[in-house]
């Protein structure tokens, strides 16, 4: 006689772990019976849940976020990403599932009614299905790497030890990975988007500036002009007679450019976080087996720029040539508006280069033109941009004309 198998009794952190990581026999059931094949006969999907891959990925990068900052938030970027991505398409795959268990519940529920009125005496004992909530399961998956993001970034900030500006800065650069990565995984990032962040990120980088000077009883114009002097002093020796004369009167356009240097990092890092979450999105694609022609690959020739980009760029214009009128209140107003009229011109042209890139990139295909022809013409254009803003202008006429004959009519530009 066989013996009763004794039912197991598991502790809930138990049970827990079993539902995010599923073994190989549960993902064969309900794939029923077998794994997708590959080309070579390999299963289609690796083993390792995608929640154990953000995991590793996000508590990794935690821990160096008061290290190396950047390559923290590629990698916290990257797994909240797959995470997200995966989470997604295993929605998109129990659509069907939810569907057949919800009309099981609705005609259980009906015979239970039927039941209850005394039309149907054998159904008394009918048992309604309700449809499974994932909202309790995908909260559990999504909380475990949240949570090991937590405990590698108060494991990098107690080793080694890291200053106050450095703990501040790595919590402020884990959520703008979360934030980006997530609009990458749900596929609603866009230029716009990318701007917003990387301009509030500007602000807030501003605000900790001035309260570090406030610290140390200076103003935040104090500090700047003195940070920009100090560099000038470092180059200025190794420079020729001629330039150093030269190097002194723009001076106070270097300082009006401390907002915009502030905006470019801000702007390295929503791309290195976007672009990290767009290879953790083609992935998800690649582990389901997904053809590359249902893979949508971004292109310069595409780009278009957005409806307030020329709005952005006037306003700038209008703060920077009128700045000066604001003299009557103080030299601090008309050196933060000018600062904030140019920073926004700089800003908002790499809009327009963008766009200009695009118009060549489009001219490239149209005209069939070679490697070598490519090449050349790219060369050329990318020495004049830095010379007279070629590729800018080339970028703002087109917003204007529309060469490529581009569909405005969907509003949000992709990033």
């Amino acid at each position: 006689m066989s013996e009763k198998k004794q039912p197991e009794n598991k502790s809930p952190l138990a049970k827990t772990v079993e539902e995010l990581v599923p073994h190989k026999g549960d993902e064969q059931k309900k794939s029923g019976g077998s794994r997708p094949q590959g080309p070579n006969g390999s299963a289609g999907a690796p083993g390792l849940s995608p929640v154990v891959i953000a995991s590793m990925w996000m508590g990794f990068g935690a821990y160096a976020l008061t290290t190396f900052l950047p390559v923290a938030l590629a990698m916290i970027g990257y797994g909240f990403s797959f995470l997200v991505s995966s989470l997604g398409s295993g929605s998109r795959e129990k659509s069907g599932e939810k569907e057949a268990t919800a009309a099981k519940a609705a005609k259980a529920a009906n015979a239970a009614k039927k039941a209850k009125a005394g039309s149907e005496p054998g159904a008394k004992g009918v048992k309604i299905g309700l449809p499974q909530n994932l909202a309790s399961q995908r909260a559990k998956e999504i909380a475990l790497p949240l949570m090991l993001t937590l405990v590698g970034y108060v494991a990098g900030a107690a080793y080694p030890p890291a200053s106050y500006v450095s703990l501040l800065l790595g919590f402020l650069g884990a959520v703008l990975a979360l934030v980006v990565s997530g609009l990458v995984a749900a596929k609603r990032a866009s230029i716009t988007s990318a701007y917003v962040l990387a301009a509030v990120s500007t602000v807030v980088l501003a605000a900790i500036e001035a309260a570090a000077a406030w610290m140390h009883g200076q103003t935040l114009m104090q500090t700047v002009q003195a940070s920009v002097m100090d560099a000038v002093s470092t180059v200025k020796p190794s420079l020729p007679l001629e330039m150093q004369g030269e190097l002194a009167t723009f001076v106070p356009l270097i300082q009006m450019l401390w907002p915009f240097s502030l905006f470019c990092m801000a702007g390295v890092c929503v791309a290195l976080v976007h672009a990290s979450a767009r290879i953790a999105q083609l992935n998800v694609l690649a582990r389901e087996r997904t053809p590359m022609s249902q893979m949508k690959v971004w292109s310069f020739s595409t780009f278009d720029s957005p409806f307030w980009a020329p709005i952005a760029l006037a306003v700038g214009a209008a703060l920077f040539f009128f700045g000066p009128a604001l003299q009557g209140f103080s030299a601090t107003a008309v050196f933060w508006v000018q600062s904030a009229g140019l920073g926004t011109i700089a800003a908002v042209r790499f809009i327009f280069l963008f766009d200009g890139v695009g118009v060549l990139s489009w001219l490239f295909s149209k005209k069939r033109w070679g490697c070598v022809v490519r090449v050349l013409v790219t060369v050329i254009a990318l020495y004049f941009e830095a010379i007279f803003f070629v590729l800018s202008i080339l970028g703002l006429v087109d917003f204007w004309v529309n060469f490529r004959k581009l569909s405005r009519r969907a509003g949000a530009k992709k990033a």
